[in-house]
């Protein structure tokens, strides 16, 4: 599991948050879920 915090919600925010988890665990196929918007 990671997360990134930012001012907006753009692919920036999604890349740096695939990195950080590809990081935390390399090994890992990671799973990606979007609920096709934002809170």
């Amino acid at each position: 599991v990671a997360f990134v915090l930012g001012h907006s919600n753009n692919n920036e925010l999604v890349f740096k948050t695939f990195d950080i988890a590809h990081k935390e665990y390399p090994d890992v196929t990671p799973l990606f879920h979007s609920d096709r918007g934002f809170q």
